[in-house]
């Protein structure tokens, strides 16, 4: 058997163009490719990856899982996972460009910070705008801030890294990504459970670069855009985290200061994009929110009209 240092989790739903090219982001790395495997995870229940589409990966391992049933992204990182040999795990979403000294940089990292347990780049869109350094969430609130540091060859703490970001093997031998969190705030999810369980720390490094393919002031895309799951999920999911990581403190806060006007803002803001599909999801995500809040129990009805 190969020794795989690395392997490159992708998560994809049938978008042929942009897996083509972040695997060739990764073809393109100051890595050796025998030491790196490639798993993707298809999505898309209807339109299978085959083998045939991908001729030109000659000198490297990989791999195609396609589901047979909807996963969705936090679910599908774990299937990849869990098919995986490498010494560390880089999850990837399918429209991501990966700079090429990304995995060397990342791995030197892990080596000389032993109480890391997340590490991602940082992040630049299609217009080669750098448009994450580090991302905090206020468990009062629930509300994520975004910072852009100009500094350069730094760690920076980082309340979950999104997009492009790797893990040791050995963490998830302990912790898993929340399947129930289906995608939005799975990534935080996960690093607030590693640093409760584990006390390891999530980083976003200066000298690693991703370049996002879509446009960071494109605000239509933050309310969830055309796609139900991502609305609903904006609004139940960040109830999921203040209560499952919040305080009795942060719960009230949230729950009787900051819900109700956030959901207002995002339905406020799917009028004036004139999305008005989305504002059901909204509700939906709310009223759910609530539920696990008061109960730790969801609606699975919900989740069904949406899927």
């Amino acid at each position: 058997m190969k020794k795989i240092e690395i392997s490159c989790v992708i998560i994809t739903n049938n978008r042929k163009n942009y897996l083509h090219n972040c695997i060739k982001s990764i073809l393109k790395q100051n890595y050796e490719l025998k030491n790196i495997e490639i798993i993707i995870v298809n999505d898309h229940v209807h339109k299978f990856i085959k083998e045939n589409d991908f001729k030109f990966l000659k000198n490297i391992s990989f791999k195609i899982i396609n589901n047979n049933k909807k996963r969705f992204m936090a679910e599908c990182r774990n299937i990849g996972a869990m098919n995986s040999i490498g010494k560390y795990i880089l999850f990837i979403d399918d429209d991501n460009l990966l700079e090429k000294n990304l995995l060397k940089n990342l791995v030197f990292h892990f080596k000389k910070n032993k109480m890391s347990g997340v590490i991602g780049p940082t992040m630049y869109d299609i217009n080669m705008r750098k448009y994450l350094s580090s991302q905090k969430i206020n468990l009062n609130t629930s509300i994520t801030k975004s910072f852009v540091f100009d500094s350069f060859n730094s760690l920076h703490l980082s309340t979950g890294v999104p997009n492009v970001f790797m893990i040791p093997r050995k963490i998830f031998n302990h912790i898993r990504f929340n399947s129930v969190m289906l995608q939005t705030y799975s990534e935080p999810d996960f690093s607030l459970n590693l640093f409760n369980k584990l006390k390891l720390k999530s980083f976003i490094a200066d000298d690693c670069k991703v370049y996002h393919q879509f446009d960071s002031k494109d605000f239509s895309r933050q309310i969830g855009n055309v796609y139900p799951v991502k609305a609903y999920c904006l609004m139940r999911n960040r109830a999921m985290l203040i209560k499952d990581y919040g305080s009795l403190n942060n719960k009230l806060i949230f729950s009787l200061v900051y819900y109700f006007p956030i959901f207002f803002y995002y339905c406020f803001n799917a009028i004036k994009f004139k999305q008005y599909q989305l504002l059901r999801y909204y509700l939906f995500g709310l009223v759910d929110g609530f539920r696990y809040m008061l109960f730790k129990i969801l609606n699975h009805n919900f989740l069904n009209r949406i899927i």
